[in-house]
């Protein structure tokens, strides 16, 4: 992949609404990819103000059959599907089907999606994890920290360090995994926490970080959009550190918010303080 800096440009706007916009043109026709670019999203329903971490087989069939009468043409499974994910405090980074949810497997419940006529969504946070994971306990280094120093939690999870090739390996392996095996057309990739202790004993120069980490995602995101084109990914906007943008992905969002009052208010203060949380907008809705 070209190492090379990304360039950006700016111009001069009529307030905020004629920027949203402009950057919005930029970004579906230069920016996102054209298998999506000139298409109108589709329908989409997600599980998580229903069932919260509480996913399985049953309710999540339950919930795809009402969406399906209402009109929805993409299902989306949010989080618990993985690890011994109940909560917030156990799970991430554990990215394999949990047998007791799922106990025949994920693609009884996709099957059964697709047959109701809708296409399949999964939720991931996949540069996260927690202490009480088989991934922390078996790789504890893998997250950022200093040795001298308590790394604190939001959460109840920690940043992975994205730097290492072996932890790249790992989030790429995990995700390719899930795609190549199951009917998947839309990743929901999540990041619900900002950074702290960014300690990375592996790197000579510590300024190096953030240029290494940021390069890191979009090699990821590269690499999984060139074996699954077909399949979306949407950058969820919390605490990303990474410039969503140049991310490339299919679209963004800003969390789940769901009230049209909430959303208006979230979306005004992320213009307002974009300069600040280095943030930008790929898609101003």
């Amino acid at each position: 992949m070209n190492n090379s800096t990304h360039q950006r440009y700016s111009a001069d706007t009529q307030g905020f609404g004629d920027m949203s916009r402009q950057m919005n043109k930029f970004a579906i026709n230069n920016v996102l990819p054209k298998t999506f670019n000139d298409k109108a999203l589709p329908v989409l329903y997600n599980s998580w103000e229903a069932t919260e971490f509480d996913v399985n087989s049953k309710n999540q069939t339950a919930l795809a059959e009402i969406a399906a009468k209402i009109g929805v043409e993409l299902f989306v499974m949010d989080d618990g599907w993985f690890g011994k994910r109940n909560n917030d405090k156990a799970g991430l980074g554990d990215w394999f089907i949990n047998k007791e949810k799922f106990p025949n497997g994920l693609d009884e419940l996709i099957n059964k999606v697709n047959d109701l006529g809708m296409d399949f969504g999964i939720w991931v946070e996949p540069k996260m994890v927690n202490r009480d994971s088989d991934l922390y306990r078996a790789h504890p280094d893998w997250a950022y920290h200093f040795d001298k120093r308590y790394s604190c939690e939001l959460r109840n999870q920690l940043v992975l360090n994205m730097t290492r090739e072996d932890v790249q390996e790992y989030i790429f392996n995990c995700l390719n995994d899930l795609l190549s095996n199951h009917r998947i057309k839309y990743v929901k990739w999540d990041m619900n926490r900002p950074f702290s202790e960014v300690g990375a004993e592996n790197l000579d120069c510590p300024q190096m970080l953030w240029y290494l980490h940021t390069k890191a995602v979009y090699d990821i995101v590269d690499r999984l959009k060139a074996l699954h084109p077909d399949t979306a990914l949407k950058a969820v906007l919390q605490a990303e550190a990474e410039q969503t943008m140049v991310l490339l992905c299919t679209m963004t969002w800003y969390g789940p918010v769901t009230t049209p009052t909430a959303l208006t208010v979230w979306s005004y203060r992320r213009v307002i303080h974009s300069s600040d949380q280095s943030k930008q907008w790929c898609l101003g809705y």
